[in-house]
């Protein structure tokens, strides 16, 4: 029986393969571009630019939530084949 990591990898991977994951990126990639886009306008202190870049380095992470739990689940059978 594969453990719960193994498991959980698998339905994540399952879930990248639906539509409505791939509008959710979509949406994000957009809001990403639009407030990076307009930093420059939008952030005319230190303190709003900091808070933009919070922002914009949780989008990244969850826009490359699918290309690491792909590495991670790819790194796991090399493993497992090992």
């Amino acid at each position: 029986m594969q453990d719960k990591s193994q498991q959980e990898l698998e339905i994540l991977l399952d879930l990248f393969e639906h539509d409505g994951w791939k509008i959710f990126i979509e949406e994000r990639e957009g809001v990403y571009k639009a407030l990076k886009e307009n930093a420059h306008h939008d952030c005319n202190t230190n303190d709003k630019w900091q808070v933009r870049r919070g922002a914009l380095l949780a989008l990244e992470g969850l826009i490359a939530f699918e290309g690491t739990t792909k590495f991670v689940y790819e790194q796991a059978e090399e493993d497992i084949d090992v």
